[in-house]
């Protein structure tokens, strides 16, 4: 009889002791019904693969050819032509909602940010993480933080013998060319 009573005392007290000797519900066999969602802020890192490589050129070369005070040459051959007339329509609506439909030089109507690069200032680094890839397609996204903060999202399709890009979902939630 004694022993049955120190058992069941030694069992009470594993579950409420601190942490380190606790039993966790995988130690104990217990397989948690509860499905992890994936992190996706996990894994950022500066382009490694092709297309992270080819995003990353991308984005540097819009970053330096973008003023918002004037109309930016979306004729980029980088990017489908797909996603240059969402842009365009995008610029377009911005100039005719905020300036009554009147550009005028040296003043910001349309778009406040770079539509290619989802910012308003060129960015000292891009983080990358690639969602999936085959040799057709991918889907990557950016982040100016380590840990995927305020991340950007870019489809990417292989066309013409090249890659460009097809889609974009800026953090701010503004999307160019989505179906």
């Amino acid at each position: 009889m004694q022993r049955i009573k120190l058992v069941i005392c030694l069992l009470s007290l594993s579950f409420s002791l601190p942490s380190p000797f606790s039993i966790s519900s995988a130690a104990a066999g217990i397989e948690s019904t509860k499905e992890q969602e994936p992190d996706l802020r996990a894994d950022f890192h500066p382009a490694s693969s092709q297309n992270e490589k080819t995003l990353e050129y991308i984005l540097d070369q819009a970053s330096k050819h973008y003023d918002p005070a004037s109309r930016y040459d979306y004729t980029n051959t980088s990017l489908t032509n797909g996603l240059l007339d969402a842009i365009n329509d995008a610029q377009n609506y911005a100039i005719a909602h905020n300036c009554k439909g009147d550009e005028t030089l040296g003043t910001v109507c349309g778009l406040k940010y770079n539509p290619v690069t989802c910012a308003a200032n060129i960015p000292p680094i891009y983080y990358f993480r690639t969602e999936n890839s085959d040799e057709y397609s991918a889907t990557l996204f950016t982040s100016l933080d380590p840990e995927g903060k305020n991340a950007s999202r870019y489809r990417m399709v292989y066309t013409d013998h090249e890659w460009k890009i097809d889609r974009i979902t800026c953090a701010n939630s503004d999307s160019f060319n989505e179906l």
